[in-house]
């Protein structure tokens, strides 16, 4: 039950992102069509907030201001106005929110009043000592209304977000999905076919090739002992290998249980999505992109190699080493593992010594196709698009997929190097003293400078680690650095390979 959550939670964040995206991109033009056929203003309304009344009333009075506001909550609680006929239920649905994009000073929610907050506004009764005031609530029927606590002033706008272009988007984000699954699904089952048909070859290269090594070697080994050895090598491949192929496809089938929980999770997420901080969004959404970006090149060149080698299982080893590469070094190293008998028991190659040669040009393009992707287009991504937290010694990298696969098997391996980047994060964003923090960064990366180099990433952050009395004790002794180096300015350098 719990990889499956997991698996969802890791997917779940992407997913909604792209809905997000879409949302936002449908409602820009929309919003683009109106201001073209009308000279209506979107703009934001300034509103100041009177402690201890659940009334925000309009920072300046005056015939336009009004006009805005009560143009604003049209918009917003009576989006099917220009549909005389639409049901009550419909103009419920489309109904749309506000959302507070500016706000001083900032609040901290403890009133109600924050930043990114969305609300439901309604139009406040005629008050003589608060005219042109509305009112905000965070229930659609007017529940858990909003009375301010303190005196602050911001600005209010109509939320792009609307029910309608959330349930396109989330209708074309499920296409795609349900497009990707169905190539995964094709590649996977064109590759299963392909071993099936070709299933005999394997069994005939198998046995030439112990053949063709036992009329070489056998004079060196004692009497009957390859006779032995070549009898164990025809039952495993009479016998065993069968069995492993059955085995292979039950485990393929213990699989389903584990997708449709998968798919349960990743719905329910997608229709009531947990809060998630947006840096930690964006963490996972850069690490997913990025490295399906990387994956995608990888299994197509090492497909390619293997069609180039006129290796029949090429379809099924581009779905391999495709989910292989997203496990750091250990996946490609065993894609590679994988596709060597592929190539060399090859039976559809009557001689062996083209096997052989088959092997060698295997080697030498993959780790070709491997230094590519990985050590430099890669490494490249993540220096240009926010890979800054993916930055690890990979001494560390592999300690951490070691414990994560101790708690959570092979997902744990896939999730490695996000969570670590979270955790850098939090280690960067949260209150964690310096004198722990810059030693745990210089040890997570393997560099001595790590703290400088973060605090650079991150100026934001609540101190500059420029100024921090522990840097030297641990970050910068015996360094020459660059100061007043942009984020944007890295080099590939800075980043470990392996990344």
């Amino acid at each position: 039950v719990l990889i499956p959550l997991v698996w969802a939670a890791f997917f779940a964040l992407p997913f909604c992102g792209l809905i997000n995206l879409i949302d936002k991109t449908l409602q820009q033009l929309v919003r683009q069509c109106r201001r073209r056929a009308s000279s209506s203003d979107d703009g934001g309304i300034n509103f100041k907030a009177v402690p201890g009344l659940p009334k925000i009333k309009l920072e300046l009075s005056g015939d336009e201001q009004r006009r805005k506001l009560e143009g604003l909550i049209r918009r917003a609680n009576t989006p099917c106005q220009y549909f005389e006929t639409a049901p009550s239920w419909l103009t419920a649905f489309c109904r749309r929110r506000v959302e507070i994009t500016k706000i001083t000073p900032v609040g901290r929610g403890d009133d109600g009043l924050r930043k990114g907050w969305k609300y439901y506004i309604k139009k406040a009764e005629d008050d003589a000592e608060l005219p042109d005031a509305f009112e905000l609530c965070l229930h659609q029927d007017g529940r858990y209304k909003i009375t301010p606590t303190s005196d602050c002033s911001g600005t209010i706008e109509l939320n792009v977000t609307s029910a309608i272009s959330w349930s396109i988007s989330l209708v074309v984000t499920i296409l795609v999905m349900f497009l990707s699954l169905w190539a995964f699904l094709w590649l996977t089952t064109l590759g299963a076919r392909s071993f099936s048909a070709h299933f005999k070859d394997y069994q005939k290269g198998i046995q030439d090739f112990v053949t063709e090594i036992g009329t070489k070697f056998s004079k060196f080994l004692p009497p009957g002992s390859w006779e032995a050895m070549k009898q164990q090598v025809d039952n495993f491949v009479k016998n065993g290998l069968p069995t492993l192929v059955t085995g292979l496809a039950e485990q393929l089938e213990g699989v389903t249980w584990n997708a449709l929980l998968f798919v349960i999770y990743l719905f329910f997420w997608v229709f009531e999505p947990l809060p998630v901080s947006a840096e930690v969004e964006n963490i996972f959404r850069n690490y997913l992109l990025l490295k399906t970006v990387v994956c995608l090149l990888f299994a197509t060149s090492m497909s390619l190699t293997l069609l180039f080698l006129s290796c029949p299982l090429w379809a099924l080893f581009f779905v391999l080493t495709f989910v292989l590469n997203y496990i750091p070094e250990f996946g490609a190293i065993l894609s590679a593992i994988l596709t060597v008998p592929a190539v060399l028991f090859d039976g559809s190659v009557s001689d062996v010594g083209t096997r052989i040669k088959n092997v060698v040009w295997l080697a030498f393009l993959g780790a070709l196709i491997k230094v590519i992707t990985g050590n430099v287009i890669e490494v490249q991504l993540y220096a240009t698009r926010g890979g800054e937290h993916m930055r690890m010694h990979p001494v560390i990298l592999m300690a951490v997929m070691m414990i994560c696969s101790a708690f959570l098997g092979i997902t744990g391996m896939f999730l490695a190097v996000p969570l670590m980047a979270v955790s850098k994060f939090f280690m960067m964003s949260g209150s964690m003293p310096k004198a722990f923090r810059n030693p745990l960064l210089v040890l997570i990366e393997g560099d001595e400078t790590a703290a400088y180099r973060n605090s650079v990433d991150h100026p934001d952050s609540e101190d500059s680690l420029r100024q921090d009395p522990h840097v030297g004790d641990h970050s910068f002794q015996g360094t020459e650095m660059t100061h007043g180096t942009s984020p944007g300015s890295r080099t590939s350098l800075l980043l470990p390979p392996h990344v």
